[in-house]
């Protein structure tokens, strides 16, 4: 079967754990109408925001929003080139899985490529959160994932799951929202190189 077909297939997950498709997303456009967002897994509770992780498209330079109260954690996915820029302070993406942490409150302006890039991003309340980003490559096993947390294949291509019995195969820019239910450690297995991976987590102040 081929890979892109495969890569669609949906296996049984169970209780408390999701699977996703960033193209498969609804986009919706910033406000000031620079680019567009994808949004993965926003998270309240009593109203409250606690985090939020999305996808941002960014076709040309472009101002970020500002969110006081916010750390922001950026992974890159399209685009090797990209420069944020803000108050003296830059941070450069060089290669697909290249990651910067800075404050919500800074005026970002997002320098891309010619082409544009893609950029997720997690933002959290400061106060309450600490959100934590790995990137790591290759196959692995044995892996016990903190709850909650995301984790998603950001180039080539690997089965996902219990060892033995993986609930799927994940392309680039697909992954899992995973809050409760695992049933112990997963193994990620390779399938198309160069595999990378993002794990993001969140723990609770």
């Amino acid at each position: 079967m081929p890979a892109a077909m495969r890569a669609e297939v949906s296996a049984e997950l169970p209780t408390g754990v999701r699977r996703f498709a960033v193209d498969a997303l609804q986009a919706e456009p910033w406000r000031n109408g620079a680019g567009l967002t994808r949004t993965v897994w926003p998270h309240a509770v009593d109203g409250h925001d606690l985090w939020r992780v999305s996808v941002a498209d960014l076709p040309e330079p472009a101002a970020f929003s500002c969110f006081p109260g916010r750390v922001r954690r950026s992974v890159l996915l399209r685009g090797p080139g990209l420069v944020l820029g803000a108050q003296g302070a830059s941070w450069s993406f060089p290669q697909v899985g290249s990651v910067a942490a800075y404050p919500g409150e800074l005026p970002i302006l997002a320098q891309p490529p010619q082409g544009g890039s893609r950029l997720l991003n997690v933002m959290a309340d400061r106060a309450r959160v600490t959100p934590l980003l790995q990137v790591d490559d290759g196959p692995a096993s044995g892996l016990r994932l903190p709850l909650p947390s995301i984790l998603m294949v950001l180039s080539g291509e690997a089965d996902i799951g219990p060892a033995g019995a993986a609930w799927g195969t994940f392309g680039a820019e697909q992954g899992l929202v995973l809050e409760a239910g695992l049933p112990g450690p997963l193994s990620i297995e390779s399938r198309a190189r160069p595999l990378v991976w993002a794990l993001i987590s969140f723990q609770m102040s």
